[in-house]
């Protein structure tokens, strides 16, 4: 079917002066603050799921093709809020509500899913750890293991995998040329406190990754990750 002369006219008109109207170009219906769309076309369709055959935990469906997973007894509570994807594929994604402006407190404008599950208001400075490292499983424990747990931001940071900007294939480790002699070697440092603390200088990859290993076992405790 040929867009009529008049839509097609809307359509430019409203992508030149967007903030002119109220209405949604795509759905036709009102946006809660003028923009290009409302924000329920920007955030996009929500994904359909098929509920697990395990009564233990649910899926929660969100945006960009994503799920979250949650133990049952919070299914009832976390579906009465439309959830959506937050974040990206390099930096983790993560289950979000926004929340509408009648019941927002300060500067508070969504809600984290983790958060919401482990008792966290906007204003308590702790984290939550994603123990196993997938973000949009907000299941308390898998298979009886932890996998989420409340921790500080530099403990929530040691728990990191290794860095995708990497380039020795160990974390806590890199190559370190002396100036002007075309030669060096492997470097293990680890953080604390929010500050590098040098391990040493090794000749091999693999002995420098040994030293951080032992540092984070140490220093890092039960937060150290070693991959």
């Amino acid at each position: 079917m040929t867009p009529s002369k008049s839509y097609t006219n809307y359509l430019s008109a409203h992508e030149k002066w967007p903030n002119l109207y109220d209405e949604c170009p795509q759905c036709g219906g009102p946006k809660t603050k003028k923009g290009e769309i409302c924000s329920k076309c920007r955030i996009g369709p929500r994904t359909t799921v098929v509920q697990p055959n395990d009564p233990s935990y649910r899926y929660i469906p969100l945006t960009k093709g994503q799920y979250a997973i949650i133990e049952t007894i919070f299914y009832d509570n976390i579906i009465q809020r439309e959830w959506t994807t937050y974040g990206s594929k390099k930096y983790g994604f993560y289950a979000v509500s926004y929340i509408p402006k009648s019941e927002r407190v300060g500067s508070e404008t969504l809600i984290y899913m983790h958060r919401l599950i482990m008792g966290l208001d906007h204003n308590d400075p702790r984290e939550v750890d994603h123990v196993l490292h997938n973000t949009l499983d907000n299941r308390r424990f898998i298979d009886g293991k932890e996998n989420l747990r409340i921790a500080t931001r530099e403990e929530n940071q040691h728990n990191r995998k290794i860095n995708k900007n990497n380039t020795s294939g160990y974390k806590g480790v890199r190559y370190y040329e002396y100036p002007g002699q075309g030669r060096g070697r492997w470097l293990a440092r680890i953080m604390i406190n929010g500050n590098h603390k040098h391990l040493g200088y090794f000749p091999t990859a693999t002995l420098a990754y040994a030293a951080y290993c032992d540092a984070a076992k140490i220093y890092h405790v039960k937060f150290a990750c070693l991959g």
